[in-house]
C-alpha cells in the first residue's frame, strides 16, 4: 500500500525547513538575544502548526512587528547597518510562522528567507554561502511548485513518488539555470569599486596581532586555529612572515615610537628575490604581512582604498583598516639581514622597572663583539622551556620569566633577548608576524593560521639588521599538536583557496586579464582574411551559447524520456559488455535466446519477461517499477563473475 502524504503538511515543512535553514546560516553573526527569541518563537509556530492549534490574535503580531521596526531603525547607524536589519527580519519572519497562513503568507516567509539571506551575502560569501545559495534555488523552486497545487485545493495528497517526481522536475530550472549564470558571471562587465563596503559590520575583535603587544597576549592568538592568510609561492621551506615591529618597552607592553621621519640609507641585494600572492583575510588593522624581507607590494590599481605605504622599519601600512580579504602581490629577498645605516637612538631604551639581577645578568653575556655577544644571549634562551601555558605574571615579568618561571611564550624570548642586547649597547628591536612551513601541495600555497603566530629580535649590527630567533625549535612541534592539517584537510582548504581565488577575488581586473589571454590566443590564427580575424571572438561568443544550448536541450531530451525507453537502454548498454547487440528487427524475447552463457540467457530473459508486462500491458512503467528492474538488471551477470572469479 502506498504512503499518502498531505500536500498541506509537505507546503508547511517546506516553510519551515527553509526558515531553520537560514536560521543557521546567520547563527554565528546574530546576537544571542535575537537568536534566543526566534527559537522560542519558531518553536511555539511549529507546535501550533503540527500539534495543536493555539489562537493568536493577528493584531498581536502586527504590533509586534512595528515595534521591531522601530526597534531596527533606532539600532540602525553608518558603522553597523546590516546586522540590525538582519536580526530583525529574523524576527519578523518567526512572527510571520505564528500567523495562520494563506498562500499570501506562505509568499511573504519566502521573501523574508530571500532577504536574510540577501543581507547574509554583504556580511560574507564564503565556500558556505555558495552552499546554501545552491540549497535555497533548488528548495524555493519546490516549494513555490508545491505552493502552487496547494492554491488548487489544500487538502490534496500525494504519494511519495508523485513527491519525487515534484522535487525531479522542480530542480530542472535550477540545474539548466547554473551554466548560463556561469557564463554570464565571467562575461558581465564587473566593478571593483567596494560600493557595499560601509554596509558591512566590522567586528569588535578578532584574534590577530594590533599595534600593541602585551607579553602573554601572543599564547591567545596561537589558541586560535583560524586562517591568518595563504600566501601562494613555490616551497622553500620555513619562512617568516613580517607584519610589525616593536622598539618600546615599559615591562609588560611592546609599542611602535619610531618616527616615519627617521632618515637612513639601505641596501638589497636582489640575488636572492622571490615574488608571491598573499590573500591576507581581514584583520582591521593598517598592516599587510609579507615575507622577509619586503621591498614591494602591490594591490592593484583597483584597490586604491588599501593604498599601501612602505615605512622606515620594512613593514607596509595601508590607508584604511583591511575590512575584507585582500590579495596582492609581493616581492622580497630570502635573507636574514640587510644593510641600513640610520639613527639607533630608538632601539636602545629600556624600561625604568628592570631590577640589577636582569641587568647583571645581560652584562654576563657580553662577548668579543656584538655578533657574539648576540649568539651568547641565544645560546642561553635556548636553555629555556618553550610553553604556551602558565606563563609569568606580575609587575616584573621578564625577571619571572628568567628566574622563576624560566618558561614563556615567543614574546619572553623575543623580550629577554632584545632587554640584554641593550643592556649590551646593540640596538635591536621585536618583530611580529607569523612563522610557519605547512605548505599545501595540492593548492601550491603556504597555509599559515593564527597559531603560527610568532615574534623574533631584529638586532643593528655594523650597519645590518639580523635575524635572531630567541624561542627554542621544539616551538614547532608545541603548535602544530594544536591542530596537525590532514591530508584530507588540506584538500578541502585547497577547494576554499580556489573558490576564494577565482570566484571571490574574480574582478574587473582579471576579467580584463581573461579577454586579454583569448584575444592573444585568437591573434595566434593564421591569418586567413583580415576580416574573420576580427570575427572571431564573435564566432567563439556564439560556439560558446550554441554548445550551452545543445547542452541544455541534451539533459531535457533525456529527461523526458519514458522509463520504459531508459531501462532498455540501460540494457542494451549491459548486454554489449558481454558482446551481444540486438538488431533492429529482433525482438527483445528473441534477441536473449542467442545468449551463449545459460546463467546470462536465464536472468536476461526473466527480465525481459517482467519488462513486457508493461511495455506491452496496460500500466505503464512507475518509479518503484522502474527501480526494481533497475535492481534486477544489476543482478544480471553476477553469477558470472563469481564464476570467473
Amino acid at each position: 500500500m502506498k504512503k499518502i502524504y498531505s500536500l498541506e503538511s509537505l507546503v508547511k515543512i517546506n516553510t519551515y525547513l527553509g526558515s531553520v535553514l537560514i536560521f543557521i546560516l546567520v547563527l554565528p553573526h546574530t546576537n544571542l538575544l535575537y537568536n534566543f527569541s526566534f527559537l522560542l518563537l519558531f518553536s511555539l509556530a511549529f507546535y501550533r502548526d503540527f500539534f495543536r492549534e493555539l489562537y493568536i490574535p493577528r493584531i498581536f503580531l502586527n504590533i509586534s512587528a512595528i515595534i521591531l521596526l522601530i526597534f531596527m531603525a533606532l539600532q540602525i547607524n553608518i558603522s553597523n547597518l546590516i546586522l540590525p536589519i538582519i536580526e530583525t527580519l529574523l524576527l519578523l519572519l518567526s512572527l510571520k510562522l505564528l500567523e495562520n497562513k494563506k498562500f499570501r503568507d506562505y509568499m511573504q516567509v519566502y521573501l523574508l528567507i530571500a532577504l536574510i539571506f540577501a543581507g547574509y551575502s554583504m556580511i560574507s560569501i564564503s565556500m558556505v554561502f555558495l552552499l546554501y545559495l545552491l540549497i535555497y534555488l533548488f528548495l524555493l523552486n519546490f516549494s513555490i511548485i508545491t505552493l502552487t497545487y496547494y492554491t488548487q485545493g489544500k487538502n490534496l495528497d500525494l504519494s511519495l513518488s508523485q513527491i519525487k517526481n515534484i522535487a525531479f522536475k522542480s530542480s530542472i530550472i535550477p540545474f539548466l539555470a547554473i551554466p548560463v549564470s556561469l557564463l554570464l558571471f565571467f562575461l558581465i562587465p564587473r566593478t571593483n569599486y567596494p560600493m557595499l563596503n560601509i554596509l558591512s559590520q566590522q567586528p569588535k575583535g578578532k584574534a590577530g596581532f594590533s599595534d600593541e603587544v602585551s607579553l602573554g597576549e601572543v599564547s591567545s592568538i596561537q589558541e586560535n586555529n583560524g586562517v591568518a592568510m595563504r600566501v601562494a609561492m613555490e616551497n622553500i621551506g620555513e619562512i617568516y612572515i613580517r607584519g610589525i615591529t616593536f622598539n618600546k618597552f615599559d615591562g609588560k607592553r611592546w609599542e611602535n615610537t619610531v618616527p616615519d621621519s627617521l632618515r637612513f640609507k639601505r641596501e638589497f641585494s636582489l640575488s636572492k628575490k622571490i615574488t608571491y600572492t598573499a590573500y591576507l583575510e581581514p584583520t582591521y588593522e593598517n598592516y599587510l604581512f609579507t615575507i622577509d624581507i619586503p621591498y614591494r607590494v602591490d594591490l592593484g590599481k583597483f584597490n586604491k582604498d588599501y593604498y599601501p605605504y612602505l615605512r622606515k622599519d620594512l613593514t607596509f601600512t595601508t590607508t584604511m583598516p583591511i575590512s575584507q580579504r585582500v590579495m596582492y602581490k609581493g616581492w622580497s629577498i630570502l635573507s636574514d639581514r640587510y644593510y641600513e645605516e640610520t639613527a639607533t637612538e630608538y632601539y636602545l631604551l629600556l624600561p625604568e622597572v628592570l631590577s640589577e639581577s636582569v641587568l647583571d645578568y645581560g652584562r654576563k653575556l657580553k662577548g668579543k663583539d656584538s655578533y657574539e655577544t648576540a649568539t651568547n644571549i641565544l645560546r642561553e634562551l635556548y636553555r629555556y622551556q618553550y610553553s604556551l601555558s602558565d606563563l609569568p605574571v606580575g609587575e616584573n615579568q621578564v625577571e619571572e620569566f628568567l628566574f622563576k618561571k624560566k618558561k614563556g611564550n615567543c614574546e619572553y624570548f623575543a623580550t629577554a633577548m632584545v632587554i640584554m642586547l641593550r643592556i649590551n649597547g646593540i640596538p635591536s628591536r621585536v618583530v611580529g608576524g607569523y612563522k610557519t612551513n605547512t605548505y599545501n601541495d595540492i593548492g601550491k600555497y603556504y597555509l599559515v593560521k593564527q597559531k603560527d603566530a610568532h615574534l623574533w629580535v631584529e638586532a643593528y649590527i655594523d650597519n645590518y639588521w639580523i635575524r635572531f630567533d630567541p624561542t627554542p625549535p621544539v616551538r614547532e612541534e608545541v603548535v602544530q599538536t594544536i591542530d596537525r592539517p590532514s591530508r584530507l584537510k588540506l584538500f578541502f582548504d585547497s577547494v576554499n583557496y580556489y573558490y576564494n581565488a577565482f570566484i571571490v577575488n574574480y574582478d574587473f581586473s582579471k576579467q580584463m586579464s581573461l579577454y586579454k589571454g583569448i584575444k592573444e590566443r585568437v591573434s595566434e590564427i593564421p591569418k586567413i582574411t583580415f576580416s574573420l580575424r576580427e570575427k572571431v571572438p564573435v564566432l567563439l561568443s556564439l560556439l560558446s551559447i550554441f554548445s550551452i544550448t545543445v547542452l541544455i536541450l541534451t539533459i531535457y531530451r533525456n529527461l523526458r524520456r519514458s522509463y520504459e525507453e531508459r531501462i532498455l537502454n540501460l540494457f542494451y548498454r549491459k548486454l554489449k559488455r558481454y558482446g551481444y547487440t540486438r538488431e533492429k528487427a529482433e525482438g527483445l524475447e528473441e534477441f536473449c535466446s542467442k545468449i551463449e552463457e545459460e546463467d546470462l540467457r536465464v536472468s536476461c530473459l526473466l527480465f525481459v519477461k517482467e519488462l513486457e508486462k508493461h511495455i506491452y500491458g496496460k500500466e505503464k512503467l512507475s518509479v518503484e517499477d522502474f527501480r526494481r528492474l533497475k535492481q534486477m538488471l544489476g543482478e544480471i551477470g553476477k553469477d558470472e563473475k563469481r564464476e570467473r572469479v
